[in-house]
């Protein structure tokens, strides 16, 4: 049977795909409305359908633009993780292009807790086959442990991904100041940029220790991939959402509900993660099932490492997905 030029274009592509993506490898762009309770959240779908498992991305702020996490700077560690897996980019209520009232009534962790059910739901009928694993980055580590604390919601996941994730909101600020206080001392004992550290010691307090922890990287010397948060996306209704659920975060500890959890968990920190300190992340590993905890620490990146780091972050997701 002779092929027409048309069918021949066609078949070279087709072939030519196979060997640089892999016969395994069937990409998808698609954005999935999901609405609850007066907001439309757009679920923003890339990566490869014929993956096992299905990353739902569970992103800050609260109030950051779920789109800079994949793009920001270029491709984010996130974005290549899309080579092997699924990933669903879920614009939080009020966030970005997410659409609803602007009512601080709705802006509480229950509230968000709900959505994201909704989310989950909506990601297991359209994609009946694949395993759900939730991506969790600082406050979505407390909304997606807030999610998990109920045993009918920790049913419908296989996995959990902690990306420097606030599971203990009482202790955020009490250590984000213990570690910054720490580093001003250490580089004022060194005298080098006094004058840089002298006026971060003067401005320190817990108040505003979450945010000084960001802007010290800029002098630190193995973190000259430096995130500058003032280039994120934040709307008005961002900004509210963010204010009406802080001091919620504040008041909020969910290490006791996650010693429930019985599936694989990734816990990935960064070493210079103050915001979201360290000490967070050795007492919620208090709370779990040692077995079940991969624990890593990447050796450069802040408190954005998907963006700081991109491939080595994405090469330990990978081999944790991988063993889903």
């Amino acid at each position: 049977m002779k092929l027409c030029p048309h069918q021949l274009v066609f078949v070279i592509i087709f072939l030519f795909s196979g060997v640089l993506f892999g016969q395994d490898y069937r990409p998808i762009d698609e954005v999935i409305h999901v609405s609850n309770n007066h907001e439309t959240m757009p679920v923003k779908v890339h990566g490869n359908m014929n993956a096992k498992t299905l990353l739902l991305v569970v992103h800050g702020g609260p109030g950051s633009s779920v789109d800079d996490y994949r793009t920001f700077n270029g491709k984010t560690g996130l974005q290549l993780v899309e080579k092997s897996t699924l990933v669903a980019y879920w614009q939080q209520r009020g966030a970005g292009d997410s659409k609803g009232v602007d009512d601080k009534k709705y802006y509480t962790i229950d509230q968000y807790v709900s959505d994201l059910d909704h989310v989950v739901d909506e990601m297991h009928e359209v994609f009946p086959h694949k395993k759900i694993v939730l991506f969790g980055h600082s406050w979505g580590g407390m909304l997606s442990s807030s999610y998990l604390s109920l045993p009918e919601h920790r049913a419908k996941i296989s996995a959990w991904i902690d990306a420097a994730g606030v599971t203990d909101g009482t202790k955020l600020l009490e250590y984000a100041f213990d570690d910054v206080d720490a580093v001003v001392k250490e580089h004022l004992t060194q005298e080098e940029n006094l004058d840089f550290w002298k006026d971060v010691a003067k401005q320190k307090t817990p108040q505003n220790s979450s945010l000084l922890a960001y802007y010290i990287l800029d002098k630190m010397p193995d973190a000259h991939r430096y995130v500058n948060i003032e280039k994120m996306q934040w709307s008005e209704r961002a900004i509210a959402s963010n204010n009406s659920l802080i001091p919620e975060v504040l008041l909020t500890n969910n290490n006791q509900n996650m010693e429930a959890l019985d599936f694989p968990i990734l816990l990935i920190w960064g070493k210079y993660d103050y915001c979201v300190s360290k000490k967070l992340r050795d007492e919620l590993i208090e709370h779990l099932d040692a077995e079940k905890i991969t624990s890593v620490e990447l050796p450069h990146s802040g408190h954005y490492m998907m963006m700081n780091e991109p491939e080595l972050f994405s090469k330990k997701v990978g081999e944790f997905l991988d063993k889903i």
